[in-house]
């Protein structure tokens, strides 16, 4: 009997093992569209070719003074914002659609997926009077991709993309 068992065992083993893997490989990106992390605000504007605006003076919002008010995806309008670091160069790119209902969530979630493969981490909150909260994230080996749709009360709803450079998040490891 036991030389039946490690018979079936053997070929199950090996089967396995013949059978192709189609696992879905996540591939690396440096930034977002032709933003690369690192660039100067002079490189962005040059590389979107009129479609990035320089906000004026921005005491509140010093980090994000490139915009692209108008980027369509899926039929949806976003904001694109480009946040440069302390050292002036691009380190995060944020798209933001106001307004958003609860089904582009799952419509971004879908084309990101298809994008990026699945989902590293996932999180909904549960509604409460003050409001909703529901995020999707990919982590590729250069960049974090984050999908929020949050609705506060009062406030209404928004879809948020986040494109962050992760060798900022490297650094804050190395120190740890």
């Amino acid at each position: 009997m036991k030389k039946v068992a490690a018979i079936i065992f053997i070929f199950v083993i090996s089967i396995m093992f013949s059978v192709p893997v189609y696992a879905q490989t996540a591939k690396d990106i440096k930034g977002w569209n032709k933003a690369k992390w690192g660039m100067t605000e002079t490189e962005i504007v040059s590389v979107f070719d009129g479609l990035v605006l320089k906000d004026k003076e921005n005491p509140l919002d010093q980090y994000a003074s490139l915009r692209i008010p108008k980027y369509s995806v899926g039929g949806i309008d976003f904001l694109v914002r480009f946040e440069m670091g302390s050292d002036d160069r691009l380190r995060r790119v944020v798209l933001v659609h106001e307004g958003s209902i609860a089904s582009h969530f799952g419509q971004f979630e879908q084309l990101l997926t298809t994008k990026y493969g699945q989902a590293a981490q996932k999180d909904e909150s549960k509604p409460s009077w003050t409001g909703y909260d529901k995020t999707t994230a990919w982590v590729l080996p250069s960049t974090k991709v984050g999908l929020n749709y949050t609705c506060t009360r009062g406030m209404g709803c928004a879809l948020i993309i986040k494109y962050e450079d992760r060798s900022l998040m490297k650094d804050d490891v190395d120190k740890l």
